[in-house]
C-alpha cells in the first residue's frame, strides 16, 4: 500500500513546479485515502460482512486500508486477501510506468503546472 500511494504522490508532485500548487494536485489522492478509512470506521463495525466493504476492500486504492481491518475482525476469506494483494501489486507495476512517464515528461517542462494529460502524451 505504501508503494502504491508513494508512486501516486510522486507522479502528482511531478506535475507542479511550485509548492503552492501541490495541494490541488494531491487532493484526489488524499480523498482516496480518507474514503476507505471512513468506511472502515463507520460501516465495518456495524456490518463487517457488508457487500460494500468487501467490494471496496478488493479495489487496489482502498485495499491497503480496508483489507487489514477485515482481516482483523475475521470477516474475509483467504482468497479475498490474495486477490486484493495481487490486484494491488498489479496496480503498483502500472503506477511505476505511469509515474515514470509523468515525471520524465514533466521535467522537460519545468516552470509551470502541467496537466496530467499533457504529461502522459508528451514525448
Amino acid at each position: 500500500g505504501f508503494a502504491m500511494y508513494a508512486l501516486l504522490f510522486a507522479g502528482a508532485g511531478a506535475l507542479v513546479s511550485r509548492q503552492e500548487d501541490a495541494t490541488g494536485v494531491t487532493m484526489p489522492i488524499i480523498v482516496a485515502l480518507i474514503i476507505p478509512y471512513m468506511v472502515g470506521l463507520t460501516v465495518l463495525p456495524a456490518s463487517p460482512e457488508s457487500t460494500l466493504v468487501l467490494v471496496l476492500a478488493m479495489i487496489p486504492l482502498f485495499a491497503p486500508i480496508l483489507m487489514p481491518m477485515l482481516v482483523g475482525v475475521g470477516a474475509v476469506a483467504a482468497w479475498q486477501v490474495v486477490v486484493a494483494v495481487v490486484l494491488t501489486v498489479a496496480m503498483i507495476v502500472v503506477l511505476v510506468w505511469l509515474a515514470g512517464r509523468v515525471y520524465g515528461n514533466a521535467v522537460r517542462r519545468s516552470g509551470t503546472r502541467i496537466a496530467l494529460r499533457d504529461a502522459l502524451r508528451a514525448g
